[in-house]
């Protein structure tokens, strides 16, 4: 439903995400109906030698090692199944001097892993705390970092573990050089860091730099040469063990994200757009190598100053021979991610991003996939008709998805969103750096013409009628349209910087809309968005939510970043964040048929299905009896001068009732309002708006509930 910055690679903690009372809930449960084989993106790696290495993942507890240089790896099994059933997903490592390994994992376990064929240890420590950072100067003496400002140390080889000191700041990262002095960092007021030094072992601490920037990691090569990595084009350099720091502009704007050093001129820099930087004067000044991809790096290690390895989003291990002039792949995983989902039912559903889509016809037990194909947007008006944006082209269906026919080509435009009030009158979306450009259609996707360019950039429109629409984009913005995006005004505008920037839109009637966005904004409005309130926002730029799907007024699903899935009975005043899992997931998209029956789709091809408890609590052979929106034919057809529209609603939902002639022009709208669930019906005396008779032939009547869509065709002989 919208246009990604998926080079955005963020740790987060969930439990930070909002700042306000939450409700935890039991309605209902998300089960996996598809999820991939390879579940984690590449986060941390360490080589004891050329031959020996181990990478961590983002999500769970997965781990590889390798004992070949990296041209095999293993994905580790752990020794003992309880350890396994109670891990969370991975923090830091940290490699002693004798080459052992320690592994943090965030919820409060260690595991230390020797250099030698003994068996992995593990500690866990009281209470489970959430840790952010480990380090181990030597065998014995080791100090942890946790996310709540908590210092931990051990004197015994991790053993034990006793609390030094609480900051009551979230911690990012921790670094000690020797037995007394250590650095941390720890967030400020904002989403920026300050730098704290202790040379007592943790006892006390002082302040010895306060950056403007958030910083992503500490790295020392001995007692004296340091560096501190800031978010994005800085870096902090120090000679002295931190007792000075000098502030190095790197030539790069994009956010950086691990250092390595393997003396203390020689160094290597990684980030986001492939970034890979090379120094050879202790970082004061940086010059850029070759790189192993153009997706975000997240950490390099090198053994010498010509051997070295990278690891990457989407499951991307590289490794260098040359000292980073040139790099080769020893593993890709497949970078799978889809974009949009949307169901017709409990059973037929489809989905569609990068490289990949796939549809299913039994409720996601089976899936029928496409590699060749990607796409940004699916969405249907009826049972039958569909559309989907795929890089240049515009499909269609007329079948239920059985079959796809391109229905048209845009050469110079790259369609990154799409909408469709109903089966005549549809809009596409592209953006480019300079404009954003809508293509509007009015009979059915045949032909399409180029409305008006709006400047800036603008990810994600939503029209519920063939002239009302909104879209949604950078600096927060929120425009609107009374007919059909030929002129827009600004709702509301924010600041024009990344962060401000709204991912999707959603209105269950003409008053009552959602916007969601960076910083986990969401955005209310119930006067057609004449005002908008803010009903969430955090401080935090990792904190992106990218899909927005209400089922009525109170009902509503929010999707996002690292397995955010958020939920709300009371319109948004407060939020659930209970569901949320699978740490190491986007998730691109949620859509909701009603209130018990949803999907969720994201990184690696996952999908999710949602159950509410009204569906749980049926046996599973009677589900398919629950009652679901209908529209029945009219009665009778063909009709002279009237005829009888019957629909059913399960809830009670707002509701158009339209008829429009076979050119797609509106005739008559025969019902706008508020219905209550069960049956209604209504009657057409075959007259349009102005009251006079309408002409013999074939109509079609549509009736909208929210974003659904049902269409049955009536024929008039007089």
């Amino acid at each position: 439903m919208k246009y990604y910055f998926f080079n955005l690679l963020i740790i987060s903690l969930l439990s930070t995400v909002f700042n306000t009372t939450t409700l935890y809930s039991t309605n209902g449960k998300w089960t996996p109906v598809r999820r991939a084989n390879w579940e984690f993106d590449m986060e941390r790696v360490i080589f004891l030698d050329r031959q020996h290495g181990i990478i961590k993942g983002r999500s769970h507890n997965r781990l590889l090692t390798t004992d070949d240089g990296g041209q095999n790896w293993t994905t580790y099994s752990f020794p003992d199944s309880i350890v396994d059933k109670i891990m969370g997903f991975w923090g830091d490592m940290a490699i002693l001097p004798n080459k052992d390994i320690w592994l943090m994992e965030a919820e409060g376990i260690l595991l230390r892993i020797p250099n030698s064929n003994e068996p992995w240890k593990y500690y866990m420590l009281p209470e489970r705390p959430i840790l952010s950072g480990i380090s181990f100067p030597d065998e014995k003496n080791g100090w942890l970092a946790g996310s709540y400002g908590e210092i931990f140390r051990s004197v015994d080889g991790g053993k034990t573990w006793k609390q030094l000191y609480h900051f009551n700041r979230l911690i990012w990262d921790i670094c000690f050089i020797d037995t007394l002095t250590g650095f941390v960092t720890v967030r400020k007021d904002t989403s920026v860091s300050q730098c704290y030094k202790t040379d007592d072992g943790g006892l006390s601490w002082n302040l010895i730099i306060d950056p403007d920037v958030r910083i992503q990691k500490i790295f020392f090569i001995d007692h004296q040469f340091g560096w501190i990595v800031g978010d994005y084009n800085q870096i902090f350099m120090t000679t002295d063990a931190g007792q000075n720091w000098e502030k190095i502009l790197v030539p790069e704007t994009a956010m950086l994200k691990s250092i390595y050093f393997i003396s203390p001129q020689i160094g290597w820099l990684c980030g986001d757009s492939g970034i890979m930087l090379y120094t050879d004067d202790g970082g004061k000044t940086w010059q850029k190598r070759g790189s192993p991809t153009f997706n975000s790096i997240n950490d390099v290690f090198f053994v010498d100053q010509q051997h070295g390895w990278a690891v990457a989003t989407y499951g991307i291990i590289a490794t260098t021979s040359d000292g980073g002039y040139t790099w080769h792949w020893q593993m890709e995983v497949p970078s799978n991610y889809l974009i949009s989902v949307h169901f017709l039912n409990e059973r037929t559903g489809f989905s569609i991003g990068k490289n990949i889509f796939i549809s299913t016809f039994d409720g996601g037990q089976t899936w029928q996939q496409t590699d060749s194909l990607t796409g940004h947007e699916i969405q249907f008006v009826d049972s039958q008709n569909g559309w989907m944006a795929a890089m240049h082209s515009i499909y269609h269906t007329t079948d239920g998805g059985k079959t796809w026919m391109k229905q048209a080509f845009f050469k110079d435009n790259y369609i990154t969103n799409l909408c469709f009030a109903d089966q005549f009158n549809g809009w596409a979306l592209s953006v480019t750096e300079k404009k954003t450009t809508i293509f509007r259609t009015r009979n059915g996707g045949d032909a399409w013409e180029e409305l008006p360019p709006l400047s800036g950039d603008l990810y994600s429109l939503q029209f519920i009628s063939a002239n009302e629409g909104w879209i949604v984009g950078g600096a927060s913005r929120i425009l609107h349209t009374l007919d059909g995006g030929l002129s827009w005004e600004i709702q509301r505008q924010g600041q024009p910087t990344l962060f401000e920037c709204l991912q999707d839109i959603d209105f269950v009637d003409s008053q009552y809309g959602w916007a969601v966005g960076f910083n986990g904004q969401i955005w209310h409005t119930k006067n057609g968005g004449k005002s908008w309130e803010l009903q969430q926002k955090t401080i935090f730029i990792d904190d992106i939510l990218y899909s927005v799907d209400f089922v009525n007024r109170n009902e509503g699903w929010i999707a996002g970043h690292i397995g955010t899935i958020l939920h709300t009975t009371d319109g948004g005043k407060t939020w659930d964040w209970s569901y949320s899992q699978y740490m190491g997931y986007w998730w691109s998209d949620i859509f909701f048929t009603d209130a018990n029956h949803g999907w969720i789709g994201g990184l690696y091809g996952a999908v999710d299905k949602f159950l509410g408890d009204d569906v749980l609590s049926v046996p599973e052979f009677s589900r398919a009896n629950i009652r679901d929106f209908s529209l029945q034919p009219g009665y009778p057809n063909p009709m002279q001068n009237n005829t009888t529209i019957t629909y059913f609603l399960p809830i009670e939902f707002p509701i158009s009732l339209e008829i429009y002639d076979i050119t797609g022009r509106k005739v008559r709208t025969l019902e706008k309002s508020v219905k209550n669930a069960g049956h209604h019906s209504i009657n057409w005396d075959g007259l349009n708006d102005d009251g006079q008779p309408v002409a013999n032939g074939t109509y079609l009547y549509y009736l909208r509930a929210g974003k659904r869509f049902y269409s049955q065709k009536l024929t008039i002989i007089r």
